[in-house]
């Protein structure tokens, strides 16, 4: 077997395999003689029919079987001569397999980068700490209080706080026949409240029941809807109610829809600043392993296998096809396409710079972590054990587990080699920035 190797450009390779003819006939001749043993043929006791029939009638198949066997073995072995592993599936851009003259095929791939990373010793990374103070408490016990609030009709003019129920229609000035005009017999619109469309939430503040609206607005240049961003829209609306919030007495009735039934106060603050302990340890972690990350991607340029961006950049995009699919329309934003394309090289980097920390390192996953792991993701759930058990019993779900730890490991060790910085943080800081990281 002759094997060449073409770089054409990046991690683009080509490999060219030729097979001597005497190659595929020795195979060719060997399944000859198992079918001629195997072969039932009228007139021929079985082990005895001549293989010159035997080759007439099972020849075509028997070379094809053999050109199918080599072509994946041969590709096998070739890649192991060369020393090279591809990032993708291989593709057959040209093969002659003609009787006499042997095979000769060539198959393109990408394969993986060699990478040389940045010394973590030179990386400078901030770990921060969050202490939960008695007012976080109460900023918790507000957002409850909000988030079980009632709603009373008020006979008054719309003010911040406030919701109001409206009907409208609207016609816009856009070539998209899907969204050039809507309507709605009843939605709730909060006043004062961050959204899409501030333009228009400005019209239901200070409005009164039963009163009817003609206006136009501008939808923002990034509306979630490409067909009306930008776009100019005329609308007829209508008040139909307009309501007040009043917020719940910190008594014993609302303590004991958490689960406190012991109904104090005392109780009900020490449940919430369990609570938020474990959202801090979690909102610290996701924090570091953010900036870790970061930190990683910043100072190690990678050229990635486009194939391995091509298959993240599917996975990114099937939530978004999914729904375009439930309204058997098409998915066609190449803003997002562009915008999940960053996303999907970034995560394939960032794969490939942990993978690469991994294994030099020797990094192995700590069974007493994934036991550990496990109980946690169990602890919130009303029968522990059989969800452990579920997880124990299927191997594919116990990896996504240990590669979790791994990765988490990992970026303990940088952390552990990089320089650190301590930093302080309020809760309501910790929990702004985690949220920002994505």
């Amino acid at each position: 077997m002759q094997v060449t190797v073409e770089e054409s450009s990046g991690l683009n390779r080509t490999l060219k395999v030729q097979i001597p003819e005497d190659t595929i006939k020795q195979s060719v001749d060997q399944r000859i003689r198992t079918l001629g043993s195997k072969a039932r043929i009228p007139g021929f006791r079985p082990g005895k029919v001549p293989q010159k029939l035997i080759r007439e009638r099972y020849g075509d198949q028997a070379r094809q079987e053999v050109i199918s066997d080599l072509l994946k073995s041969s590709f096998r072995d070739a890649l192991t001569e060369k020393d090279l592993v591809p990032a993708g599936t291989p593709e057959i851009t040209e093969m002659h397999a003609d009787s006499g003259n042997g095979l000769e095929y060539t198959a393109s791939f990408e394969v993986f980068p060699e990478l040389e990373l940045k010394p973590c010793s030179e990386l400078e990374l901030k770990h921060s700490d969050c202490e939960i103070t008695s007012d976080d408490v109460d900023v918790m016990i507000e957002k409850l209080r909000e988030q079980n609030r009632q709603w009373n009709t008020v006979d008054r003019a719309s003010k911040e706080g406030d919701r109001v129920n409206i009907k409208y229609t609207y016609k816009a000035d856009t070539e998209d026949e899907s969204v050039k005009q809507g309507s709605s017999d009843s939605v709730w619109v909060l006043v004062g409240q961050p959204s899409l469309m501030p333009e228009f939430d400005e019209k239901v503040n200070n409005v009164s029941k039963d009163e009817h609206l003609d206006f136009s607005v501008t939808f923002p240049e990034d509306y979630n809807h490409p067909g009306l961003a930008g776009k100019k829209a005329d609308f007829e609306l209508d008040v139909l109610a307009v309501e007040e919030p009043s917020l719940p007495d910190v008594d014993e009735e609302f303590i004991q829809k958490f689960g406190v039934e012991e109904g104090t106060l005392e109780a009900f603050r020490e449940e919430l600043l369990s609570n938020l302990e474990r959202e801090k340890k979690s909102a610290l972690k996701q924090r570091q392993k953010s900036d870790v990350m970061q930190a990683l991607y910043d100072n190690n340029p990678v050229v990635v296998p486009q194939v391995m961006v091509d298959a993240e950049l599917k996975e990114l995009l099937k939530p978004y096809q999914e729904a375009v699919d439930k309204k058997n329309a098409v998915l066609d934003d190449a803003d997002l396409e562009k915008q999940l394309a960053e996303e999907a090289k970034r995560r394939v980097s960032l794969s490939l710079i942990l993978g690469d920390i991994i294994k030099r390192n020797n990094l192995q996953p700590d069974p007493e972590r994934i036991k550990q792991t496990i109980e946690e993701i169990a602890a919130g759930y009303e029968d522990p054990n059989a969800l452990m058990e579920w997880y124990l019993s299927d191997q594919e779900r116990l990896q996504q587990i240990q590669q979790s730890v791994l990765e988490d490991q990992a970026i303990e060790w940088v952390m552990e080699q990089a320089q650190i910085v301590d930093q302080s943080l309020t809760f309501s800081e910790l929990m702004g920035v985690e949220s920002n990281a994505g």
